[in-house]
């Protein structure tokens, strides 16, 4: 009789054990393992908080809890990283192509006088006769000054890009500006 009630005895402790002990503490190590998965949405059984177990499954629903608000919170900030990186990748190719658009056109522009330079110079240096040389000299300072125009231009528009461009908002002869 006596070995029976220790048998008992042995099997109702086994049992308290395993379903009062163990099984909160793996159900509560299973949780752990799944929110180290990222899987947030884990559900965590409610256990008496009046023991330790309890207390740890509170943490842990806590834990959860924070994770899940902070998962949330990174993903609308990359969202949003994202689409700003976009957006900003699609400006910088319009600028560059604007820019390459521009250089592109200057160049052009610039090779036309430069052009005419050369050969009123060349003309300047084969021509004896005197009575051409004055409008030779006359297109030749035309040219220089488009030249220059174009290139103060230019500088101009690296000015305005570095942000180093000065105004002056001073008096104005309209006769030379329309000019």
């Amino acid at each position: 009789v006596l070995q029976a009630l220790l048998a008992i005895g042995a099997v109702s402790l086994f049992v308290f054990l395993a379903f009062y002990i163990t099984r909160p503490i793996l159900e509560v190590t299973e949780v752990a393992n799944e929110l180290r998965l990222g899987n947030y949405e884990v559900e965590v059984k409610e256990v008496s908080t009046l023991n330790e177990i309890g207390a740890l499954t509170s943490a842990l629903l806590s834990l959860r809890d924070e994770l899940n608000v902070q998962r949330k919170e990174n993903e609308s900030l990359t969202n949003e990283m994202e689409s700003k990186i976009v957006q900003r990748t699609a400006e910088l190719e319009q600028a560059l192509l604007a820019k390459d658009e521009f250089l592109s056109t200057m160049s052009h522009e610039i090779r036309t006088p430069l052009h005419s330079l050369i050969a009123i110079g060349d003309m300047l240096k084969a021509e004896e006769d005197h009575g051409k040389q004055e409008d030779l000299l006359a297109s030749l300072g035309t040219s220089s000054r488009q030249l220059l125009t174009l290139i103060n231009d230019i500088l101009d528009f690296s000015k305005i890009s570095a942000g180093k461009l000065e105004l002056d908002a001073g008096p104005i002869v309209l006769e030379g500006f329309l000019e």
